[in-house]
């Protein structure tokens, strides 16, 4: 579960808490997590390399927020070139991408 602490770490309480219970009811989830995709106001999908397990969770914007700004140390504009390669690394050499939509204003 060491492994596994240095992402959860990142995520608000709430999540980590729903995160950690889910991962802890079976050890086998845990070695075999690939992925942990969160969008907005959609439900948290574990990705295993069995199956895709369905967290019904909404996560907030401002929770996305949290997540990238402790991602980032709290300052976000110090990791733009690696935000704008589409991921960070962090500890342990875990990945994590970053997508979105972009809006254009002309001024």
């Amino acid at each position: 579960m060491k492994d596994i602490e240095e992402i959860l770490r990142y995520f608000p309480s709430a999540v980590y808490t729903l995160l950690k219970n889910t991962l802890q009811q079976d050890r086998n989830m845990q070695k075999d997590l690939q992925e942990i995709r969160i969008r907005v106001e959609r439900p948290i999908l574990l990705k295993t390399r069995q199956a895709d397990i369905v967290i019904e969770y909404q996560i907030s914007s401002s929770e996305i927020l949290q997540i990238l700004e402790r991602l980032c140390e709290n300052s976000i504009y110090a990791y733009k070139n690696q935000i704008c390669e589409g991921f960070l690394t962090i500890r342990g050499g875990h990945r994590i991408g970053i997508a979105g939509t972009v809006v254009i204003e002309e001024r």
